[in-house]
């Protein structure tokens, strides 16, 4: 019996598999210090604790990083890197056959939620199994 993933679960693996592809790592803990180092110095909002920290200093401590925001560009930089060509038709993820010039429709991406954890449950679950996830 399979067990469906929790979207929670889908969320965090989401979260791990993009933020390491786009910095080049499969260490999750490796792309964090990659993804601080880009920000170093730079305003970030923690929504946890409803207060502005600068990352990189001596508050650095005070939250968890989780790195960046997970948007469009980044679920499509972390695609690149699978072996099938993904792209954005009219809001849709679909794959592309460049060879043939044709297109299948993955998921839909509302262009009005910027973020991935903002999208529906269908099209974070969508994005899961394109990125390796499994149900089990």
């Amino acid at each position: 019996m399979k067990i469906m993933k929790t979207l929670e679960q889908i969320q965090e693996f989401n979260r791990r598999k993009i933020i390491c592809a786009v910095n080049g790592t499969e260490d999750y803990a490796e792309a964090l210090k990659i993804e601080k180092n880009k920000n170093a110095g730079a305003i970030s909002f923690c929504k946890n604790c409803k207060e502005f920290i600068s990352i990189g200093n001596s508050l650095d401590g005070f939250v968890e990083f989780r790195g960046n925001e997970i948007k469009l560009d980044r679920v499509l930089l972390a695609l690149e890197l699978y072996p099938n060509n993904f792209g954005i038709i009219a809001g849709n993820i679909a794959r592309i056959d460049r060879k043939n010039h044709t297109y299948n429709f993955i998921c839909s991406w509302d262009l009005t939620k910027p973020t991935l954890e903002e999208q529906s449950e269908e099209t974070q679950r969508a994005i899961y199994t394109l990125l390796g996830g499994k149900n089990d």
